[in-house]
């Protein structure tokens, strides 16, 4: 029996561990699919935001260009390009704008600031770029009069006749390009900054120094999250185009960086925000992980205990199907021995213990004229009568074909014995078979007293068969006590 448990037991806990892997590994693959889910919808909003900042960006400038071109048309119409008026509404329009100084100069280069000072652009780029008659955001510059890198946005000065005849522009301090970003996005974690398309610095937020002059060389160290994002980031760069990379050197201080081109300068507008704060939009999806997970827990720990009910309740079943006799129900002629025996070992007992044999009168009889199925329909009405007349803590077994062994527990007097026995075969009298056409049901009984008459099992087992022996040689349908035996004193039932 303690084999069949094992097994069983094995076979649930094999089961259990495989449902647990299986569920586990399901779990992890879920779980990995759903953060590379959320993963990919992080980096969309913050290309979207990107976008969104870099739309703002040439918005702003673009408004900068009509700020420009305005008072451009009037100076065009003017016979004298610096006459007094027009230096004194220079220098009114730089009072009001958002320029750190406005410039006028003639086709030669000369010119007039806002701030009462000649300069000289006729070797700069951005000023030949504009006499072509084009809109121009010059690179970085250092300014030699206020040792400040500035850029200049400039547009052509057109006379009557479409000739240009000079070029006016504003220059702004380089870090004011940063400032005109969004800076609600994510509570203000992250932080923007503007490149060429060689990586060089030209506008980053002076509060963050983790890239100095050159992005590619001060991002060198920096891991990817795949190797393909580091070997393609200055590719992108070069080529203009849009992507979002997440760096992942420190899982603790995991960052994305979004990068959009800018229509100016072959620029690239790039935004670095932690991973921490780009994706609390989506921390419900954690929390329903935690969630899921915990139920997924429950739900092993109530499968297991399902399982466990299942073990214990198959357990009982073969138990059962083991110390039972199949037809009756009552124990088997193994299992009644042994408890009957492992309870008289104890010998802790005050009262009487009485071992009876009982044989059914003439059940050959029964089966030979009836029919096997009546006789067995027969034995289960008898066992059912035995159940009904002895206490639930009684030992009641079928230990042969139409042969049963009780032990009546803790009698208090010998007495008592022949009364229950007596009482016993007159109900007997009133079981009914209707199979049976009327005939009534006999049995003879032998009976060992312990410890009047002996102790142990096999003592008393054989002085009980002794005594139903005498029963069944006298004439059947009584009960014979031993030790009455041997007192010469017989009760026939009557």
């Amino acid at each position: 029996m303690k084999k069949i448990s094992r097994h069983e037991l094995m076979q649930y806990g094999t089961a259990v561990i495989s449902f647990l892997i299986v569920m586990t590994f399901t779990l992890l693959i879920f779980f990995w699919f759903v953060q590379q889910s959320v993963d990919k919808s992080v980096q969309n909003v913050i290309q979207k935001n990107t976008l969104q900042q870099k739309d703002h960006l040439e918005l702003v400038l673009e408004k900068e260009y009509e700020f420009l071109e305005s008072p451009a048309a009037y100076f065009g119409t003017t016979s004298d390009l610096f006459s007094s008026d027009n230096l004194q509404l220079l220098a009114e329009l730089a009072s009001s704008s958002s320029f750190h100084r406005l410039m006028l100069f003639s086709t030669d280069g000369i010119g007039h600031s806002s701030d009462g000072k000649n300069t000289d652009a006729s070797s700069r780029d951005y000023f030949q770029k504009t006499l072509e008659g084009r809109r121009v955001l010059s690179s970085p510059l250092s300014s030699s009069v206020d040792n400040e890198t500035l850029v200049v946005l400039t547009v052509p000065v057109y006379d009557k006749d479409q000739n240009i005849i000079g070029v006016f522009g504003g220059s702004i301090d380089v870090a004011k390009l940063t400032t005109m970003l969004f800076e609600d996005l994510y509570s203000g974690s992250g932080y923007s900054f503007i490149t060429d398309s060689d990586g060089n610095i030209i506008s980053i937020e002076s509060t963050h120094n983790e890239i100095r002059e050159n992005f590619f060389t001060s991002s060198s160290d920096w891991v990817f999250q795949t190797s393909e994002d580091g070997a393609t980031l200055q590719e992108d760069f070069k080529q203009g185009h849009a992507n979002c990379r997440k760096i992942t050197a420190d899982l603790s201080h995991a960052r994305y960086i979004s990068y959009q081109p800018l229509k100016y300068n072959d620029w690239m507008l790039c935004y670095i925000v932690p991973a921490v704060e780009a994706r609390q939009h989506f921390a419900f999806i954690n929390n329903f992980e935690i969630i899921l997970f915990a139920f997924f827990i429950c739900i092993v720990l109530l499968l297991i205990f399902a399982l466990w009910k299942i073990n214990q309740k198959n357990q009982t079943s073969l138990l059962r199907q083991a110390h039972t006799d199949a037809l009756t129900g009552l124990l088997n002629k193994v299992y009644a021995e042994h408890t009957i025996s492992e309870w008289l070992r104890e010998k802790d007992f005050e009262d009487l213990q009485a071992l009876m044999m009982i044989d059914m009168d003439y059940f050959k009889q029964i089966n030979d004229t009836y029919g096997h199925a009546t006789g067995d329909q027969v034995l289960k009405i008898f066992a059912g009568f035995l159940k009904e007349q002895f206490r639930t803590t009684d030992i009641i077994g079928r230990v042969g074909g139409d042969e049963f062994m009780i032990l009546m527990k803790n009698v208090r007097l010998d007495y008592s014995i022949h009364l229950h026995l007596q009482k016993l075969y007159t109900n007997l009298q009133n079981v009914d078979i209707p199979e049976l056409n009327g005939r009534k049901l006999s049995c003879s009984i032998g009976c060992a007293v312990a410890p009047t008459d002996a102790e142990s099992f096999s003592q008393l087992y054989r002085l009980a068969d002794h005594a139903l022996y005498t029963a069944k040689h006298n004439g059947r349908g009584r009960f014979v006590i031993y030790h009455d035996i041997k007192n010469q004193q017989e009760t026939v039932l009557s």
